[in-house]
């Protein structure tokens, strides 16, 4: 295993689920302070300020990533899906016939915008409960 230095512009989304994996998802945004590779595999996972997600819930078919990459304006959830932001709620709400409510806490501005203009377009997927407060 070794580390790698993040890229101080990325962001990591964390994907935070119900018990079930399907209801719902909660996404926050943590910058990475870098990449842990395991060199037997090549497999990188963030370390990032906070915690990652405890698990990636077992949902098959229905895809349900522990985390995706924001790298300049695009999303990466490796080996699964890239796009925009806009387009990633939209997938982690509805891939492979899912129909799971998704709300954003974030503190990139460009993730909250997104966030905001996407829940204006698709009420439905919506989670509309208030988070928690911290």
């Amino acid at each position: 295993m070794f580390a790698i230095n993040g890229y101080p512009q990325d962001i990591i989304i964390s994907c935070n689920y119900d018990g079930t994996g399907l209801e719902w998802v909660d996404l926050f945004d943590n910058p990475p302070l870098g990449w842990l590779v395991d060199e037997a595999t090549g497999l990188s996972t963030p370390v990032v300020t906070g915690t990652l997600p405890p698990f990636a819930p077992a949902t098959a078919p229905i895809l349900s990533p522990q985390w995706a990459h924001v790298h300049i304006d695009n999303v990466y959830v490796p080996d699964k899906w890239r796009g925009g932001a806009l387009n990633f709620f939209t997938w982690i709400a509805t891939n492979n016939g899912a129909k799971r409510l998704v709300r954003g806490n974030f503190m990139s501005s460009g993730l909250g915008m997104a966030m905001e203009s996407w829940r204006q377009q698709n009420p439905g997927l919506w989670n509309p409960e208030p988070f928690p407060p911290l």
